[in-house]
């Protein structure tokens, strides 16, 4: 299992040992670019997923949301739709 970073200890704590799996995931990814995506595939239902999840409690999903809010902070450049490059716009 991967090291649980410690800016992520105490939600892990509180919500998550129930999902090791997920864990196990957040912990690896924490850091990295991919994190943002991966939060999308825990929290968001895909259209073309042929059997719909069944979603995590309330609690979970809040918990989930201060994560991707704290990466966000930690790492500024990965934001979730964030921008590394600059955009070239054609009028």
């Amino acid at each position: 299992m991967a090291k649980i970073p410690e800016a992520i200890q105490d939600i892990v704590d509180d919500h998550l040992l129930p999902y090791p799996h997920v864990v196990e995931s957040l912990s690896a990814f924490w850091g990295f670019p991919e994190f943002p995506e991966y939060m999308d595939s825990l929290l968001l239902q895909e259209p073309d997923r042929v059997t719909p999840r069944q979603g995590f409690p309330v609690d979970v999903f809040k918990a989930l949301r201060e994560l991707e809010r704290r990466h966000a902070d930690a790492f500024p450049s990965m934001k979730k739709g964030g921008i590394s490059a600059p955009i070239v716009l054609t009028l």
